[in-house]
Parts: structure tokens; sequence; C-alpha cells
């Protein structure tokens, strides 16, 4: 269905076009007065395309998990998915990773939509599946408002997210998606209102499906801050659930391993009923003994009690995918050293993909 929001972004075009008519402003194809009509959508804002019929559109593709198997992704930097970056992960894990992420923000987005089909192109020639975050900000912090949940749901972008969509569908190949991530905690300027967050992401998600339905949709807290249920936007408008969870002694917070930092949350995203990933995961290191010893350690055991996490009826394994933030990056004014770089946490990653190699199946692009 198309949500009240889209149908208003289109009556609006409808009703500015009509008022520039009668006042006489459209000469040979070009608005000679533009100030004359006031709007809170950007002036650089593509006017949204008319969707394809619906029997047109190819039919549902989504991306299901297979029995007893874990995707495994990886998060390489901020800048550009190349071949040779896929490569030098991949000789850590032993193999070429499923999934690759990639953040893009709004601002990033532009006006036209910004898909990036190079790097999807990219990512499919490896044999691996893009998941993009899409984030509602200019990365201005927490009160970035320049692209408000409020503006969302008006419809203000809705010229680049169906933009968005028509590249995304015309590459042809599954692709995760998610909305606003982390959307539970305090870090992010589309937190801490979960009715609003929930009426933008499903806005986002009727306008997009108007035209993609290669998209498989993530839904994806963080493991710290509000009660995760309570942002759920309902299971028509969701195919994965996922969780981000970070090792970190930093802020003063313990050591934690991966079943402490996710296995709280776990069982909640369970009783969704949909196939659970860990959206993002990384581990700190603070010193020399951190980045030889617990680290490579906690590498390791991470692997192995993702892949064994079995399902409360004991059926399958539980946690169908992960992605590992393989970047360091400063934060607060703290270096956060998540990249795998020394020479025994690679091995370590290493030899939990071998031991537990019977779960690293493949995905199918």
């Amino acid at each position: 269905m198309i949500s009240k929001a889209i149908y208003k972004s289109i009556s609006r075009i409808i009703v500015m076009l009509l008022i520039l008519s009668i006042a006489g402003v459209i000469s040979c194809g070009r608005v000679n007065s533009p100030s004359a009509v006031i709007s809170d959508i950007p002036a650089d804002e593509p006017a949204v395309p008319v969707p394809p019929p619906a029997g047109e559109l190819p039919a549902i593709e989504k991306i299901v998990p297979k029995n007893n198997c874990v995707y495994d992704g990886v998060f390489l930097d901020e800048d550009t998915i190349t071949s040779s970056k896929i490569d030098t992960f991949a000789a850590i894990s032993g193999k070429t990773p499923d999934i690759i992420l990639k953040f893009l923000a709004f601002q990033a987005m532009g006006t036209s939509g910004g898909f990036p089909m190079s790097e999807a192109t990219t990512v499919s020639d490896k044999g691996s599946v893009l998941f993009i975050k899409l984030e509602p900000w200019s990365w201005g912090g927490a009160d970035d408002d320049s692209f408000s949940l409020e503006k969302i749901t008006a419809g203000d972008f809705d010229g680049r997210l169906a933009s968005f969509a028509e590249s995304a569908a015309s590459f042809g190949k599954p692709l995760f998606v998610s909305f606003g991530h982390e959307m539970n905690a305090s870090w992010y300027p589309w937190g801490g209102d979960p009715e609003l967050y929930k009426q933008a992401y499903r806005h986002v998600h009727d306008l997009m499906s108007l035209y993609a339905t290669n998209i498989t949709w993530v839904w994806n807290p963080n493991v710290s801050g509000d009660a995760i249920g309570d942002y759920y936007p309902g299971d028509d408008y969701v195919d994965w659930v996922a969780a981000d969870g970070y090792n970190t002694e930093d802020y003063g917070i313990s050591w934690q391993s991966a079943e402490q930092l996710f296995d709280p949350m776990i069982d909640e995203l369970e009783s969704y009923g949909k196939p659970v990933m860990i959206g993002e995961t990384g581990c700190d290191a603070n010193n020399t003994y951190d980045e030889v010893i617990r680290k490579p350690n906690w590498l390791y055991s991470a692997v192995g009690w993702l892949v064994n996490k079995k399902k409360s009826d004991g059926s399958d394994n539980l946690i169908k995918a992960f992605v590992y933030f393989d970047f360091d990056k400063t934060e607060d004014s703290a270096v956060k050293k998540w990249a795998i770089s020394s020479s025994e946490a690679k091995i370590k990653y290493n030899q939990a993909f071998t031991d537990n190699s019977s779960y690293f199946k493949g995905i199918d692009p």
C-alpha cells in the first residue's frame, strides 16, 4: 500500500503545478518565478517518479538463510569498497565474506538517490551481498535534524529515496537494507522517539517497495539503550532482525564476551520469528596484552558462540549472520582498535573459521 505521506507528497506536487499554471509563471517549460511557491521540500529534491505498475515489478526476492548455516560479513572502512580490500580481509578469515557492509547517510545520497552501483557490482562479483545502512543525517551528531524523522514522514526526501530504490531495482540482485539502525540508543538523531521512528521507517519501506522488490529489510537496534520492542515497526516491514554490540573497556565498561554482549537481547529478537543477525560487532584493544592475548581469544570464542547458538527449540542455529567491524576509528577522543590487525588476532580469527567450517556454506548473491 502507498502510505498517506507518499500520497501527501504526490498531492503537494500536483497542487504546486496547478498554482504555478494559474499564476502564469510557467512559460515554455520553465518556471520563471520559483520563489512564488513556498515548500518545505528541498529546492533541489527531485520529483517523485511514477512507480511501475505492480504487475510489472519482478517477483519479490528476499534473502532467506540456509539451515545450519551462518553468513559472515565485514565492514572494511569508510572509503569505497574495492575488490582488493575484500581479498585482503578474505585472507584473514580464509574465505570471501558473504556480506559487505556500507553506511550511507542521506546527505551522501544527494538528490539523485546515491545508490552505490559500482560498489554493489564489485561485491556481487565476489559472490557476496551488499548490506546498506541508510542513515538519516548529515554526520552532525545527535542534534543533527537536517533529515529529521518528521521531514522523512512528511515526504520531504521521497525523491532521493525513490531514486535510490529505482537504482537498487536496476541492480537486480538481492540486498540487505536497514533504516536508522541503533534507534533505541541516544547517539543518533533518529533515536529516542519510538512512535515517530516507526512512522518514518514504514514510510521509507512503503515508498521504496513501490520500486524495488530485491531489498531484504533489516531492523537493527543496539544492545544498549531503550527497550527495543517499542521501536519495532511490525512484521510486515521487517525481514530480518539484528543487534549491534561492541566489546570495549572505554567509558568504564567491563570486558565482555560476545555471549555476554548479545545473549540478553538475542532471546527477544528470536521472539519476532525472523532470521537473526549481528548487524555489527567488534573487539577493542587498549594495550599490547589486549592486542596479542585477550582480543585474539575474544575473536575465536565469539565466532564459536555465534555459529553454535541454538534456537530455543534446538531445531537450528539461531544467529544466521554477523558483520565484523574491521576498522579503527576515534570516538569521543578515544581510539577504538576494532580492526583485526595483530598476527595473533588474525591467526585466531582464521582458526575460528576453520574449526567451524561446516557452518560457512556461502550465500547466493
